[in-house]
């Protein structure tokens, strides 16, 4: 997809449906350059989550380097950057997987920045990893029903209607052993398991690593703005950067571990060094159709790790 359809793309995507937040006329918001203390444009809503100059790493590696990013209910903002920008990291982070070493964690007006990751999966900040998105041996309704274990009997019969009516390709599937799903099915189930608790915000990390181009494409088309048309705030990091960029309201360019510009995602989108300057020369085309992860700095990567998953233990 060349740079020009990405902005076209994005523009339509910023074309505001009933229930999403309005975006402010294009120019009328000009990109941030880093280091620039982030307050809330025009056009944005107030922010559900957000995070001030946080910095965070492993042992004595400092990964996420004084980074500022907000999202506000039914906005889905893009995280993207070369291999070991700290982008997973940072989302780990701000779910309290990984503590922060400075900075703060604001979720609504609570300093969340203390807290454990089950607190946080309590106050409504659901993470989903990368790997490990299901309970294989639960059929389809077993792994809703456990993403809403501590609901009472009614709340739970309208969180499975609700997720039932977000994504209405699950119903079908309600029987079926989660084991025996496509990827993209399991990824569908996935969302549709953290959506049960009603999450405020919603931390995608790499939905599509490991799916084909044409469930990649549905989930990030389909799937991640119905989280966002129900009002949740969604921070996504993904690979396949073009096509994440189409579908935000919001782009941060991660790069060594700093803010290195954010943006509305049709201007983001609409600059023609993106790729060569952010992301690595050949990022578009190995984003759109090779799915390969972007390219970084030889040696540049992120230390790897199986993380929880939203609010109970990782499935297996």
């Amino acid at each position: 997809m060349p740079t020009s359809e990405v902005a076209v793309a994005a523009d339509r995507r910023q074309q505001t449906p009933a229930g999403r937040p309005e975006q402010a006329p294009a120019g009328h918001q000009e990109q941030t350059p880093a280091g620039h203390q982030e307050q809330t444009p025009a056009g944005r809503p107030e922010p559900v989550i957000r995070a001030e100059a946080v910095v965070a790493g492993y042992g004595a590696a400092i990964i996420v380097r004084e980074v500022s990013i907000t999202a506000g209910p039914g906005e889905v903002v893009t995280v993207v950057g070369p291999n070991g920008s700290g982008k997973s990291t940072l989302l780990k982070t701000l779910a309290g997987l990984i503590t922060a070493r400075a900075g703060h964690i604001w979720h609504g007006d609570a300093d969340v920045t203390a807290l454990p990751a089950e607190a946080r999966a309590r106050r409504g900040i659901a993470y989903l990893p990368q790997e490990r998105e299901v309970f294989a041996s639960l059929t389809v309704r077993e792994n809703l029903l456990m993403g809403g274990y501590g609901l009472s009997r009614r709340a739970l019969k309208a969180a499975l209607e609700r997720a039932h009516g977000t994504y209405p390709a699950l119903s079908h599937l309600a029987r079926t052993p989660a084991g025996r799903l496509s990827g993209g099915e399991r990824k569908t189930v996935a969302l549709a398991r953290v959506m049960m608790s009603s999450p405020s915000v919603v931390l995608l990390d790499e939905p599509t690593a490991s799916l084909a181009p044409m469930p990649s494409a549905q989930l990030l088309e389909q799937d991640v703005p119905a989280l966002a048309a129900a009002g949740v705030a969604v921070i996504l990091v993904e690979q396949r950067a073009v096509q994440a960029i189409a579908v935000s309201d919001w782009v941060y360019v991660l790069v060594g571990g700093a803010v290195e510009l954010h943006g509305q995602a049709r201007e983001i989108g609409a600059r023609g060094d993106i790729g060569a300057v952010f992301l690595g020369a050949n990022s578009d085309h190995a984003a759109v159709s090779g799915g390969a992860p972007l390219p970084g700095p030889a040696g540049d990567t992120e230390p790897g790790g199986n993380a929880a998953v939203s609010q109970e233990e990782a499935p297996q």
